[in-house]
């Protein structure tokens, strides 16, 4: 079976937090452009968190914020906002943090922002502030309490995550659903966070669209991914790849599961398919 095309989500998958992107990465995207293989981000970031070291990458394009912002070879040809009224709607419920994603910015409260880097440190730990320094650099990680600073008028809304315990977020999900879609609530830190995105988005439906848009068949694409959130895009391909360490649901649901990202897990499984040459 031919392969056209490989989704690659980053965080944990194709990109180590610490480390970030690997030599062998950057050789395996190089190879797999030489064999006209298209090669695709698909990412729960949005467009002004990704990373300098993946945005070097040779890619043919990407989806962001979980599939409501697509783009190809520098041009956007799709995106799919939160209506501004329904953003209103859950500020106006706000429950203990909440994280809004824009095209190109983060907002958090103080809430959020403090058990972002709380979670940040427990990461680090055993690290010095040199090195914490960069990671968080490179990472575009800011985790501060700068909501004020977001304009429901100026800027669209592509992801909102809150963050509360379980029951609060799952008493608040009936009213939420009503004016997006939750694609996952998942336990955060010593909470839980709610994702939502825009009704009609999900990282599988935005797989559908490009593979239909390029003329290739689900057989022949293929995709890498670690979290729950990437579950709809494996179902998505033809072959939907987990790395080894991914949540246990996204391992139930994966057709293969290679090495971690630190042990070059998608290199060795596409050298091993034969879809690239060995590194010498």
């Amino acid at each position: 079976m031919e392969t056209k095309i490989i989704y690659f989500d980053i965080d944990g998958t194709l990109r180590d937090e610490n480390a970030g992107v690997s030599e062998k990465t950057k050789y395996m995207i190089n190879e797999c452009r030489k064999q006209d293989i298209k090669t695709m981000i698909c990412t729960g970031r949005n467009p002004g968190s990704i990373q300098q070291d993946v945005l070097d990458l040779p890619m043919d394009g990407a989806i962001y914020s979980g599939g409501c912002y697509i783009k190809f070879q520098n041009r956007v040809i799709q995106k799919t906002v939160i209506p501004k009224e329904d953003v209103k709607k859950i500020f106006d419920k706000i429950v203990f943090g909440i994280v809004v994603e824009t095209e190109l910015n983060v907002y958090m409260n103080e809430s959020a922002a403090k058990i972002y880097q709380n979670l940040f440190l427990e990461k680090t730990k055993g690290f010095d502030e040199i090195e914490r320094k960069r990671i968080k650099t490179e990472n575009k990680f800011l985790y501060k309490n700068n909501i004020k600073d977001f304009d429901f008028e100026k800027e669209d809304v592509y992801k909102i995550c809150l963050i509360d315990h379980k029951e609060k977020l799952q008493q608040f999900q009936k009213e939420v659903k009503q004016v997006c879609s939750v694609v996952q609530l998942i336990p955060f830190a010593d909470k839980w966070m709610m994702e939502c995105i825009p009704f009609g988005c999900d990282k599988g439906k935005a797989i559908g669209f490009l593979n239909k848009y390029f003329g290739i068949k689900t057989k022949e694409s293929m995709a890498f991914g670690d979290g729950e959130n990437d579950i709809k895009m494996l179902e998505a391909v033809g072959t939907g790849i987990a790395m080894k360490n991914s949540s246990q649901k996204l391992l139930e649901t994966a057709d293969v599961i290679c090495d971690s990202v630190k042990q070059e897990g998608i290199y060795k499984e596409l050298l091993q398919r034969k879809l690239i040459k060995e590194k010498k």
